[in-house]
């Protein structure tokens, strides 16, 4: 039961993502992986849906409990969150409005941009 889109436009994507009830970041366990942020959750984050994550200690910090974990290897767990998001329409939406609240007041450029300015003073001033 795909519904397979292919490339879509910035528009489409909003209108997929606002018909949506959840977002898989159901990446791989390898290194360039375990430590990465990826964008596509915080992107799921914002507009304000469920998210199906790896289990990767990162991705539940950073989730807060406000999306789902799963074993990335295991299809059986993948398939059984999916159906729990189906089942529990309001709790998925739930999550999807924490995370959302997320996004704006902690993953944001203007809570970032203080931390890299940071960075760059300590490199340059030693």
């Amino acid at each position: 039961k795909v519904d397979f889109r292919g490339f879509v436009g910035k528009d489409e994507v909003l209108d997929i993502l606002e018909n949506s009830i959840a977002g898989f970041v159901t990446l791989y366990p390898t290194p360039s992986y375990i430590e990465a942020y990826p964008v596509k959750m915080f992107e799921y984050m914002a507009s304000g849906i469920g998210v199906i994550s790896s289990n990767f200690p990162l991705y539940k910090r950073i989730l807060e409990g406000n999306g789902i974990l799963v074993d990335p290897l295991d299809v059986d767990e993948i398939a059984s969150t999916m159906n729990f998001f189906i089942n529990n329409k309001e709790k998925a939406k739930e999550m999807g409005e924490n995370s959302r609240k997320l996004v704006k007041e902690k993953y944001n450029w203007e809570k970032e941009e203080k931390k890299l300015f940071k960075i760059y003073e300590k490199i340059i001033n030693g």
